[in-house]
């Protein structure tokens, strides 16, 4: 392999990968035999491949270019390359944008390969007549009705195909497009549509107002982008995105994303290292999936992660950020907010004014802005609290200072 690639790499909070210290711009030359989790520069092609390696609560990642000599692992997108440049670091909702940028290439290239073989004499089955049904059960096959997109709520208009490397296209009010083929494709973008796709990588768009958008297969993908909306998906690798005002963006599947920007939306993951971001207002974020992050944007939103050496993040005012997970971080930026973490090392700081930083669990550290407060406990095995601490910054503490308990239950200062 002599091509660049672009890929995505994980670092310590120092930008150091296995005791190699990296800087942005730069580029390094590996000499020596190359071969994937044992010698050369490694980073992976699916930006999420590389929670699997480094957890996104304290490190950092950066998008690289890959160059010289290659060698694949074959588990997952990890690459190892005799060459490789860091451009930039990233942060984890950039991280996210990148996954599901990539999940859509993968897509897009797999409906081209679909759409030579059609061409290729596979059946398909199109219908543009009024209150029609396409079906399609062939392999490769395509089912699709254009129908009435007038505004006449009266008729009704389905395209259906369950053949494998098929696709359902259904543009018409009311409207459904339902595809469970292998590597499958449903779109629906009218009002009150759904898109149904349960094949392995099969994509399921509605951008239709108050349509429904579900995709349960393997890398794929359930995008909704109508207001009232809800995007499923419950596929390892997938992302499910709802974009609309008081919309549900929900994803069960490994590596896998929910993301919604509407306003009063909740976004929800459980799936292992997954990543949840929320920016409407009144919004939700949830994860307890395992080195996840959960990033709410909106005011008076919350962020809840329960997941194990996990991110929470709440950057809106009067907004919540709290999680249970070891070796975590709660971090809240709004006003008269609270940020708590009751995992074990966990971390919580405040940005914002008359916010506080709440920490229950075992060597925890908090931090907090000028005007706002701390609290540390500490606790005996099994005999409760030892030791409670509060204080507020620039009275009790210094501002924007990491703060532990003491044997004494006294305030000392510590690094992040």
């Amino acid at each position: 392999m002599n091509e660049t690639v672009t890929s995505y790499k994980g670092f310590n909070s120092n930008l150091k990968c296995i005791n190699y210290q990296y800087k942005v711009g730069k580029t390094y030359t590996h000499v020596g035999i190359v071969q994937a989790c044992s010698s050369g520069f490694h980073a992976c092609k699916y930006p999420l491949d590389v929670l699997n390696y480094y957890y996104p609560a304290t490190n950092k990642f950066a998008v690289v270019q890959q160059s010289g000599v290659m060698h694949t692992s074959g588990s997952d997108t990890k690459i190892a390359s005799s060459e490789i440049t860091i451009e930039r670091e990233l942060t984890v909702q950039e991280l996210t944008t990148a996954a599901i940028k990539y999940i859509h290439n993968q897509h897009d290239s797999a409906n081209i390969e679909e759409k030579a073989v059609n061409t290729l004499g596979c059946d398909s089955v199109t219908s543009v007549d009024t209150n029609s049904t396409s079906f399609n059960e062939l392999q490769c096959g395509v089912a699709t009705n254009h129908g009435d997109t007038t505004d006449n709520y009266n008729q009704h208009y389905i395209a259906i195909n369950t053949g494998k490397y098929g696709k359902a296209y259904n543009s018409a009010v009311c409207g459904v497009a339902v595809n469970t083929g292998m590597h499958g494709k449903a779109h629906n973008s009218v009002m009150y549509g759904v898109a149904i796709s349960s094949s392995v990588w099969g994509i399921s768009l509605n951008k239709g107002y108050r349509g429904v958008a579900n995709s349960i297969g393997n890398n794929g993908i359930a995008e909704n982008n109508g207001g009232g909306g809800v995007a499923v998906n419950t596929g390892n690798n997938s992302v499910a995105s709802n974009n609309g005002g008081g919309g549900t963006s929900v994803n069960t599947g490994d590596c896998g994303i929910a993301d919604n920007s509407g306003h009063y939306g909740a976004a929800i993951n459980t799936g292992h290292h997954g990543i949840v971001i929320s920016s409407g207002k009144c919004s939700i974020a949830g994860t307890v999936g395992e080195r996840s992050v959960s990033n709410s944007n909106g005011l008076q939103s919350a962020s809840i992660n329960t997941g194990f050496n996990s991110e929470c993040v709440s950057e809106g005012n009067y907004g919540i950020a709290g999680t249970t997970g070891a070796h975590s971080s709660a971090t809240s930026k709004g006003f008269f907010a609270i940020a708590c973490n009751t995992g074990y090392n966990g971390r919580s700081s405040v940005e914002g004014d008359s916010s506080v930083a709440v920490v229950t669990g075992s060597n925890g550290k908090a931090k907090a802005a000028l005007g706002s407060a701390i609290m540390l406990v500490t606790y005996r095995n099994d005999e409760g609290i030892k030791h409670i601490r509060c204080g507020i910054a620039g009275q009790d503490i210094e501002p924007d200072t990491w703060y532990t308990l003491d044997s004494d239950g006294n305030f000392i200062v510590t690094s992040a």
